[in-house]
């Protein structure tokens, strides 16, 4: 018996196994596997699991998404109109309690993902080179001793990452929980259009882990107006201002990107004035306007030396995309499906369903965007 399972690295208990239930396995049908106990009756609290689950089926049967955090905001409302008598501090939205929901009614996760870039062969010697220029510039100047340098040359609060990512105006991100076995899992979409009104968020972090910056939002609105129609559509613009939340910088470009206009601009009324004074250290990717003779002039002003991350490295390297991009972008679904819900609920309509050709409802999405960027930037930096 060892040597066999020695040889097909089978455990000995599960040939003891084998052997007592010979029988039976023999008089077992060709893919027949062992029955399971009755998983619904794992699960605590039976009647909130049903709740629950008939909220579930509701949404999915109306193409919307669902997503843990919507189940973790229905699911202590739901135990409090199931069990009234009970206090609410008794059920504990867990791991364990949410898992054995899943598999007790067959539902998973479904998702798609794609890998923005390649990673370079030779990575490491990139890196490495990076890193000794970091180094290099990070040394004490000669008979220069400050104690409260933390990182050799600079303060924490004097190295800080910026980044750019796409903010798009479709409230579907290709993730959603639904039955198993399903063969496509379909969403309700907005109306076409919605994804080409997109906007650009810009992050930016510092080594003492502080926030110190708040995010800014790009969006898109031409500048080529003149005259009374220019006035008109100014006039227009600071009307939605006041309604974007403060926790929030606002501006406006023809192609909602970033651009090295910004950037300078960025630099000089955003950046400098939260840095302490002394030398500072600035990382960012290889975009080329990061590195036009306007940045790099107003960069060397202000005592700021440039890190550029080396090309296709920035996944491996740079903090925002390592640290903070992906979990603060599960705060956005979270918070954006809660507004929406709200949304809806107070309108009686569906925000997907705003027609394009509503002059007025084109500023809500934008005003959303604003409400949703702040609510997750001030809950993932508590």
């Amino acid at each position: 018996m060892k040597e066999v399972a020695s040889c097909y690295q089978v455990p000995i208990t599960t040939l003891h196994n084998w052997r007592s239930n010979k029988e039976k396995i023999v008089a077992s049908r060709k893919g027949q596997s062992k029955a399971l106990p009755n998983r619904h009756s794992l699960c605590h609290w039976q009647e909130l699991v049903q709740a629950l689950y008939q909220k579930y089926k509701k949404r999915r049967e109306e193409g919307k998404a669902v997503r843990r955090g919507w189940m973790h905001r229905k699911a202590p409302n739901s135990y409090k109109m199931c069990y009234p008598e009970r206090e609410g501090t008794e059920f504990r939205f867990s791991d364990g309690w949410f898992n054995v929901f899943l598999s007790g009614h067959a539902i998973t996760l479904r998702f798609t993902s794609n890998k923005s870039q390649k990673i370079p062969d030779n990575y490491l010697a990139d890196i490495l080179s990076w890193m000794r220029f970091n180094c290099r510039n990070s040394q004490l100047c000669p008979g220069s001793s400050d104690e409260n340098n933390i990182v050799d040359y600079y303060l924490h609060d004097s190295i800080s990452n910026l980044d750019e990512t796409p903010l798009p105006f479709k409230f579907l991100d290709g993730l959603t929980y639904a039955d198993k076995g399903s063969k496509s899992v379909q969403v309700k979409a907005s109306y076409s259009g919605w994804g080409k009104r997109q906007a650009f968020l810009l992050l930016a972090v510092f080594g003492s882990g502080k926030s110190k910056i708040r995010p800014l939002i790009i969006f898109k609105r031409k500048e080529k107006y003149e005259g009374k129609r220019r006035e008109f559509y100014n006039w227009k613009g600071e009307k939605e201002m006041a309604r974007y939340d403060l926790r929030v910088e606002v501006c406006w470009n023809e192609n909602a990107y970033t651009n090295s206009n910004l950037l300078v601009d960025w630099i000089n009324q955003i950046l400098v004035p939260v840095l302490p004074p002394g030398p500072r250290l600035q990382a960012l990717d290889v975009a080329k306007f990061h590195s036009t003779d306007e940045v790099l002039f107003t960069l060397r002003s202000h005592d700021i030396v440039l890190s550029l991350i080396p090309p296709g490295c920035t996944g491996l390297v740079q903090s925002l995309e390592v640290s903070v991009n992906k979990p603060f972008k599960c705060w956005l679904g979270d918070i954006l499906d809660e507004l929406l819900d709200a949304f809806e609920a107070k309108n009686n309509l569906s925000f997907r369903e705003i027609p394009r050709a509503n002059s007025p409802a084109i500023a809500k999405p934008r005003i959303l965007v604003t409400q949703v960027v702040g609510e997750a930037w001030e809950q993932f930096t508590r």
